[in-house]
């Protein structure tokens, strides 16, 4: 009946949002989507000067790690959970 679950059903909300970001501003646990893929961030992000390097899974379907490096001042969609 209520959103608490009290006397009934309980609803439940995803808490996942979609936000747009500058790169260097991501953190362990966001999903960047990019025009041809989606890298999941599983270790701190590395920050240098004008760049950051992300270590993560490009799929979910027990893909290797990969490292990607990136310029900074780059708007990108995060999933942030």
């Amino acid at each position: 009946m209520s959103a608490s679950g009290q006397g009934g059903t309980e609803t439940s909300v995803s808490s996942s949002q979609n936000i747009s970001i500058d790169i260097q501003d991501v953190r362990r646990g966001d999903i960047v989507r990019f025009n041809s893929y989606s890298l999941r961030v599983e270790a701190e992000p590395v920050c240098q000067a004008n760049s950051i390097t992300l270590r993560g899974r490009i799929s979910t379907e027990g893909s290797s790690l990969v490292t990607k490096r990136f310029i900074g001042k780059r708007m990108v969609t995060v999933e942030r959970g």
